[in-house]
């Protein structure tokens, strides 16, 4: 039983430090330029469509359209695909022209073929037409008539649409100009507003300040008011105690004359 947990734990050490080497490894190989799993080294535009290779199909191919290159197997995938083209069989077409493209590369009537084979897709037939004209010059000029011909349309339909996206763009940008024109006008309104809710404040409290302060003028003059009556009944209370003093005084003061007389 132990030597079968040493086993065991061997096993899983070495498991673990092959796993940390590879992870290392590919930490310090320097960047690949090979395309990602699943897209195609030719570009983005190879990404779609067809991958697999295509085949010689027996009674597919049309009329011979004579293509510039000395591939005589090239020669033949393009003329089935123009066969597959006027079959409205456009995925295989593409697949043909694919096919003859791989075998002469430079075949610039190869990349026209699959620019036409996907009709239906203008971002990708655009990229697949450019590749033609980065091909025109080895091209017939009959050949090049073709290319030119798709690339001018194609070409227009792109400049439409960035000129749409431009419009979109400056559209977009007009509104959101807009918008932060409305929003910089609410916010000032809210400004306004604020300072005018605090001018009524200030208004309010300095009228209340004021009222506060009468008020204590009033409970001011009241009080002395008041305490003047107090003072004054006070006086008058004490006046006829004053008075009999006073006439007591004058009392004593005549009889004491009368004695000093005697």
């Amino acid at each position: 039983m132990p030597r079968f947990f040493f086993a065991a734990s061997f096993f899983a050490y070495a498991i673990i430090f092959a796993h940390g080497a590879a992870i290392c490894a590919a930490e310090d190989s320097p960047p690949s330029n090979d395309p990602a799993p699943g897209h195609s080294s030719h570009g983005e535009t190879f990404d779609d469509g067809p991958r697999q290779a295509a085949r010689l199909m027996p009674g597919v191919a049309g009329p011979a359209f004579n293509a510039s290159t000395k591939n005589v197997e090239a020669q033949k995938f393009i003329d089935q695909g123009i066969g597959q083209l006027h079959g409205f069989w456009y995925w295989e077409a593409e697949r043909s022209f694919r096919q003859a493209a791989q075998l002469d590369p430079a075949c610039a009537i190869a990349y026209w073929g699959m620019a036409m084979a996907n009709t239906n897709n203008d971002t990708r037939a655009t990229g697949f037409i450019r590749m033609a004209v980065k091909h025109r010059d080895t091209a017939s000029p009959r050949e090049q008539q073709y290319i030119d011909i798709l690339s001018t349309y194609y070409e227009s339909l792109d400049k439409e649409k960035n000129k749409k996206t431009d419009d979109k763009k400056a559209d977009d940008k007009k509104a959101e100009s807009k918008a932060a024109v409305k929003l910089d006008e609410k916010k000032e309104e809210a400004k306004t507003t604020e300072a005018k809710m605090n001018e009524d404040k200030q208004d309010e409290d300095a009228a209340d300040k004021k009222e506060d302060k009468d008020q204590a003028g009033e409970n001011c003059a009241a009080d002395v008011k008041e305490a003047d009556k107090k003072e004054t009944e006070k006086k008058a209370a004490e006046q006829p105690e004053v008075e009999k003093k006073d006439a007591s005084k004058k009392s004593d003061t005549k009889d004491a004359a009368a004695d000093e007389a005697d």
